[in-house]
Parts: C-alpha cells; structure tokens; sequence
C-alpha cells in the first residue's frame, strides 16, 4: 500500500498524570520531536496497571494535562486514542 503523503503522524502518551509534571512534558516533546510527529495525544489512563486508583478523577487528570500542554505543539490532552 503506497504511503499517503497527506497523511497526519499522530501518537499516543499515556500515564496516570496524577499530577502531570515537566518530567512527563519534557519526555513527551522529545518523542515528538524524535518521532516527527505531527501530534501526540497525552491521554490520562483511568485505571493504571503498576499503581492504585488515582484520587484525582480521570476527568480533572485530562483537565490539567489540557491546561499543562496549552501553547505546547504538538502536544494535545486528549480523552482517548485515535
């Protein structure tokens, strides 16, 4: 199948970001940047496997990622994958 020349490089970030913090910002513009993504989507995770329940709701955790990555292309808070 030939490669669509149009085509937009999306990838996904996924974490607790319970809170979101430079670390997980500066890590996700490297990957962009590495991987030439035209956006990554940081998409909050509601039950993560390695740790117990957030107390922060998955809601609120996608609102402070959005806010976090305002400004930031490519950088996008998103609520689920592609």
């Amino acid at each position: 199948m030939p490669k669509r020349s149009d085509a937009r490089r999306i990838g996904i970030f996924g974490g607790t970001f319970d809170p979101v913090h430079i670390g997980h910002l500066r890590s996700a513009l490297e990957v962009a940047e590495f991987m030439a993504l035209d956006e990554l989507r940081l998409v909050p995770s509601a039950r993560p496997p390695h740790r117990g329940t957030p107390q922060v709701s998955a809601q609120d955790r996608l609102a402070m990622v959005q806010l976090a990555v305002a400004g930031l292309a490519p950088l996008c808070g998103s609520r689920r994958a592609p």
